[in-house]
Order: C-alpha cells, then sequence, then structure tokens
C-alpha cells in the first residue's frame, strides 16, 4: 500500500486493509468509497469519557444498520484517540458501483444513523477530494484497472497510519462474501 500522507504506516493495519481492499475488489467489479469520520461533540458526555469501548459499540451499530442499506456492500474502520478530538474513528463504507453511481444518498443516510445512535451527541466529517490531493476518493474503483485499485489504497492509507493509534489498534471490517459462480469468467489485465 502507498502512503502519501507523511505518516508511519503500521505494517500490521496496512496488511489488513490491503487484504480487504484485494477481497472487495476481486468480489466486486466495481466499487464507490464513501469516507467518513466520526466522533462525539464537545461538551457532550461522551466527549468526556475516557473509555473507547462507548464509541466501539456505537460504531459496529451503524456498520450493521448501514449495510442494511441496498447500495452498501462493506466496511472498514479505526478507532484511534487524540487529546483534541478524544475517541474517533475514520471510516470506510463501499458501494456497489453497479447500483449506485453517487455516494451522497448514502453520506445522509449514515449521518442520520449516526445522529440518532449517538442520541444527537456525535458528529461526523464526510472526506471529500481535494485539488491538493494526490490520490482521489471520488473515482470508481474497478477490479480489472489497477490505477484505481492504487488509487483507493493511496486515498485509505491514511486509516493505517501508526500514530494516534499508540499500540492500540481497533479495527473493523465485514466479512467479504464469495463471488457467486454465475456471470461471465473475469478477464485481468495482463502485467
Amino acid at each position: 500500500m502507498n502512503n502519501i500522507s507523511g505518516y508511519t504506516l503500521c505494517w500490521f493495519l496496512t496488511s489488513v486493509l490491503s487484504n480487504h481492499i484485494h477481497e472487495m475488489t476481486n468480489r466486486y467489479a466495481c466499487l464507490r468509497a464513501l469516507r467518513v469520520d466520526l466522533f462525539y461533540k464537545r461538551n457532550t458526555a461522551r466527549f468526556q469519557q475516557t473509555d473507547y469501548r462507548q464509541l466501539v459499540y456505537e460504531v459496529r451499530l451503524l456498520m450493521q444498520e448501514t449495510m442494511k442499506q441496498k447500495a452498501v456492500v462493506g466496511y472498514f474502520w479505526v478507532i484511534e484517540w487524540t487529546r483534541a478530538h478524544g475517541w474517533h474513528a475514520h471510516v470506510v463504507f463501499w458501494l456497489d458501483g453497479h447500483i449506485t453511481q453517487t455516494t451522497w444518498p448514502v453520506a445522509k443516510k449514515v449521518l442520520d444513523i449516526w445522529s440518532t445512535i449517538t442520541q444527537k451527541e456525535g458528529g461526523y466529517h464526510r472526506c471529500e477530494y481535494q485539488e491538493h490531493y494526490q490520490a482521489n476518493i471520488n473515482l470508481p474503483v474497478y477490479y480489472n484497472v489497477p490505477l484505481s485499485i492504487t488509487n483507493i489504497q493511496q486515498v485509505l492509507s491514511y486509516l493505517a497510519k501508526e500514530e494516534q493509534k499508540d499500540g492500540f489498534y481497533l479495527f473493523g471490517c465485514n466479512e467479504v462474501p464469495p463471488r457467486p459462480a454465475s456471470g461471465r469468467p473475469r478477464k485481468y489485465p495482463s502485467v
């Protein structure tokens, strides 16, 4: 996985995330990635907590509810802590590119679900492409276009950074279902 962020990548999380991306692109011909940051608003009881377990529980609830959305086919999340932001999560949701061409309806639904789960104490930031970024979250990920896979690996490398984890790795991802036996056999580009 390529690191463009200037952070030190954790070899373990990098391996897990790379494997997850590989499994997702092996299963789905076209994916869209929705990246969000989840946190607790300042001056709330949840923000004042010194325990990560509440956030883990609520992030898992969010994943469970979001996976019920038609276009959502997967997720990967990590939890970190900083003095300024407290416990917070970095999340990617995988959307089936054959079902949807845009991420904003799911982004809106995620915000609504998160707000309900956290009783409006949860904050949410949608991570979007900016011109100075070297990789683009808005590009679709195709199983047979290696550059699209490299691009999403660069975008998501931030989730595997060592900083703000202090050797304490809290993460989760979906089980990737096997590819159906029906359909055309895939053709991969020759290397």
